[in-house]
């Protein structure tokens, strides 16, 4: 009975009821009340930014000025620094656990002081 009470208030939270996500968080927070715990809390806090975006996701209309997208850069920065970096950590990255499993087969102590090559 539980599960299907947070299902269906799931449900209407995405179609932007209020209702629907008031009630699954007062339901959370009263069960929270009863068995506390930090992660319960957490949760609690989670579910009432739920409420808080419901609230004011029922207001907004797709046809107004705020809700047009702001136009597409086409180069940015992290294009241009963050592709060029990711490929030479995975590269790193890459060589350094091959050079670590290629120690441990041989049935050498892994120490990662050691002479891992010319890279490390």
């Amino acid at each position: 009975m539980t599960l299907l009470l947070y299902y269906l208030g799931g449900v209407g939270v995405r179609e932007r009821s209020r209702y629907a996500a008031a009630v699954v968080f007062l339901m959370y927070l009263l069960d929270t009340l009863v068995s506390p715990g930090v992660v319960r809390v957490l949760l609690s806090a989670l579910l009432l930014s739920n409420l808080r975006a419901t609230w004011i996701a029922a207001n907004w209309s797709p046809d107004s000025e705020e809700a047009a997208l702001p136009p597409r850069l086409r180069g940015n920065l992290g294009r241009q620094v963050c592709r060029p970096l990711s490929t030479v950590a995975l590269a790193e990255g890459a060589d350094f656990v091959l050079c670590v499993f290629r120690r441990f087969l041989a049935g050498c102590d892994i120490r990662l002081g050691d002479d891992l090559g010319d890279r490390f």
